[in-house]
């Protein structure tokens, strides 16, 4: 019997909470240990909620009927099985006992937001749009951020409202519905348009080519135009913006996705895997960022292993080292290689984790030495 049912079924008036996760999986581990452990987040679930635990590896069809973007989560259903709220895998103790509570009183998040964006701000509507993606709603959440970028023109300051968040919320939902990106260059096709005619040509209008070109990972087509312009308006308002991309190009070569249209296919699998972030590489500056590139990597290594294909592994490999090489990175990376077969590479990252021990944080350090051990027995 589905367990979304049955947990309705025995709720007796209670919101029904199910948490799906994945067997051995370090962020479903997270979510356990950090959020439903809290003593906080404990007691309400026993006493307001009928909790229920679901392996999501077990009931694909619940993942595809909830269109769950991401794993570990959890969602919250109300009194009468409608779908209220959704935790992730990076929400705070706080922040999830406060949108249990929400959803225990009747409060329908997505209503809510609906509610928020009727006045056309385009902030409530680029939240709106998040969270109609999360849920599958993906040409809805398109439409939703289209009206976000012309309501930009609606705040007291509309120069003030850079494009750059709103390209950025388009390209993330590209990742997993290409028609946000074909929106993205018709824009960048209309300001370069602008910038090239040069009639009425501003510093707002360079702007918003930068942004829309970084949106879609295609820095090149700024100094292509740059180039291309010979001394004409678009030279000049361009010209800063070419100088500071070269710059920032050069400290961090070899470390972007590129356009998603054209990444290389072992780059763009593991991008699918980063929603709804998916930010460039080079941008791994958060814990959350960092947590969805090694949960990525670690779903991807598992089949490469699995399927015999340790060129690819490696690859995978020095990705996440390269962004992330912290102690919980080196101990999974040898744990998945040894699991995988692959000797070789784990004796390898062996090594080069003993070496990466001096500096590590004193916490990190215990973990990566019990790693490093030979098994027992």
């Amino acid at each position: 019997m589905d367990p979304v049912a049955q947990a309705l079924a025995r709720a007796r008036g209670r919101v029904v909470v199910v948490f799906l996760h994945r067997p051995r999986c370090i962020l479903s581990r997270q979510f356990e240990t950090e959020i439903l452990a809290d003593a906080d987040v404990r007691a309400w679930l026993e006493s307001e909620a009928a909790f229920v635990s679901v392996d999501a590896e077990r009931e694909p069809d619940l993942i595809d009927r909830y269109a769950v973007q991401e794993l570990p989560g959890a969602l919250v259903f109300g009194r009468g099985g409608a779908e209220l709220a959704r935790l992730d895998a990076f929400e705070d103790p706080r922040a999830a006992l406060r949108i249990l509570k929400s959803a225990a009183e009747g409060k329908d998040i997505l209503a809510d937001a609906f509610e928020a964006a009727s006045h056309d701000d385009p902030f409530e509507l680029t939240r709106l749009a998040e969270l109609l993606a999360e849920r599958g709603r993906r040409d809805e959440a398109l439409d939703t951020l289209r009206r976000a970028v012309d309501s930009r023109k609606n705040v007291a300051c509309p120069n003030c409202v850079g494009l750059y968040f709103f390209a950025e919320a388009v390209a993330r939902l590209g990742w997993v519905h290409p028609p946000a990106l074909d929106y993205l260059r018709s824009l960048r096709e209309r300001a370069e348009e602008r910038l090239l005619l040069g009639v009425g040509a501003n510093d707002d209008d360079a702007d918003d080519f930068v942004s829309l070109c970084c949106a879609l990972r295609d820095r090149r087509r700024i100094h292509e135009v740059y180039e291309g312009a010979e001394g004409g308006p678009a030279r000049r308002l361009l010209g800063k913006h070419a100088e500071h991309i070269r710059l920032t190009e050069l400290r961090h070569v070899g470390y972007r996705w590129g356009d998603p249209s054209d990444v290389p296919a072992l780059e763009r699998q593991i991008a699918r895997h980063l929603l709804p972030g998916a930010p460039s590489v080079g941008r791994f500056d958060t814990f959350a960022e960092r947590a969805r590139l090694r949960a990525a990597a670690g779903r991807l290594l598992e089949r490469l292993f699995t399927a015999g294909r340790e060129p690819e592994a490696r690859a995978v490999c020095e990705l996440v080292i390269g962004m992330d090489a912290s102690g919980s990175v080196w101990t999974n990376l040898i744990r998945l290689a040894e699991q995988g077969g692959a000797a070789a590479l784990a004796a390898e990252l062996k090594a080069r984790a003993a070496l990466d021990i001096p500096r590590l944080p004193l916490r990190e350090r215990a973990d990566v030495r019990k790693a490093l051990a030979p098994p027992e027995g």
